[in-house]
């Protein structure tokens, strides 16, 4: 009974300190956010899940937060900590999907694809908690 107990405190234990940590890198993100935007009025922010991937590079998945100024959309992943800037002038479609990385997914994400240096292109999808409102702001941004 004294076994279960100590495993079942270090699991506990263990819990609150990953928590811990991804509350923090969840904020560290936000302030990597708030400075890249500078001066620049917001039209839209969340935390979302993400699925970032890069031609050539293996994909990154994890949590964000993703800002919506009026000329970037910038990502600010929680861990491992990188912030990826796409300016709004680059984008060439905005759309859905269900699969992404090579991995199925139970409910469309919202894909982003843009231009990157040499005429390669970049994918970043997400889950937002309103995807239809994402959709229409960068579809609008876009033009």
């Amino acid at each position: 009974m004294t076994v279960v107990l100590f495993v079942l405190a270090v699991v506990v234990v263990g819990l609150v300190v990953w928590a811990g940590r991804m509350r923090a890198a969840a904020h560290r993100a936000r302030i990597r956010a708030a400075a890249s935007v500078g001066g620049a009025d917001v039209v839209r922010s969340e935390d979302v899940r993400t699925v970032k991937r890069t031609v050539g590079d293996r994909p990154i998945l994890g949590n964000a937060t993703l800002v919506l100024t009026e000329s970037e959309l910038i990502l600010a992943q929680w861990n491992p900590p990188e912030d990826v800037v796409v300016p709004l002038r680059a984008i060439r479609k905005v759309d859905t999907t269900r699969a992404e990385a090579g991995r199925g997914i139970s409910t469309e994400l919202v894909r982003v694809r843009w231009r990157v240096g040499g005429g390669q292109q970049d994918t970043l999808s997400f889950q937002p908690r309103d995807r239809d409102a994402w959709l229409a702001e960068l579809g609008a941004a876009k033009r």
